[in-house]
């Protein structure tokens, strides 16, 4: 079976106020203000811990500790501050009619990720969910993916769409389900990497 990965933050759903919110939120407890929450847009997608270590000079400790803070805002607010992007619902009922097997791929902690789409309305297009944990496991996104291919062993590069911007997806979506429906096998590296290594769409 042909398999679609798909992240969620920024391919699905736009996060952004709600995660440059709980950012700024975690960064007022240690005295850090934001007042341009765009200037956090950089925090979107990739582990959170890494982020805090890498564009605030902070102790994985700090890292750890801003990370739990971040948490207490967005885990009942900023995580629906959040909104699907236009035309992704239509979008994932046609691969779903094309027979595809869909699985949301991403490195935001699976109970949040399950929430959100449940919130949207998402979640029935979805075969799985695979994410991180809250004891920091599989916050790479490689990690994901091959936490995914355990479960699922027929995902190979030779059946499975990756890599690819959703925006495209929503413009030439008629001609990518034609090609799905014509058997064609769709991959796009990510920017030479494996598959271990590339992020999901």
């Amino acid at each position: 079976m042909k398999t679609v990965l798909f992240d969620l933050d920024g391919t699905l759903t736009d996060p952004g106020e709600g995660i440059t919110k709980a950012v700024a939120y975690a960064l007022g407890s240690f005295g850090i203000d934001t007042p341009d929450r765009t200037a956090l847009y950089p925090f979107i997608g990739p582990p959170l811990i890494e982020t805090f270590m890498e564009r605030y000079g902070f102790s994985r400790a700090q890292a750890e500790r801003a990370t739990a803070e971040f948490r207490v805002y967005f885990q009942d607010k900023g995580i629906f501050e959040n909104v699907p992007y236009p035309g992704v619902e239509d979008f994932l009922a046609g691969l779903r009619r094309a027979g595809l097997r869909l699985i949301v791929a991403t490195s935001k902690p699976e109970p949040f990720a399950e929430r959100i789409l449940e919130k949207f309305g998402l979640r029935p297009y979805f075969d799985d969910v695979v994410g991180s944990t809250f004891t920091e496991e599989r916050t790479k996104k490689g990690e994901v993916i091959a936490f995914a291919r355990g479960k699922y062993p027929g995902i190979t590069p030779e059946n499975t769409v990756m890599e690819a911007l959703l925006a495209f997806f929503l413009r030439q979506r008629r001609a990518l389900l034609a090609i799905l429906y014509q058997n064609s096998a769709v991959f796009q590296p990510a920017r030479g990497r494996g598959v271990e290594n590339s992020a999901a769409i």
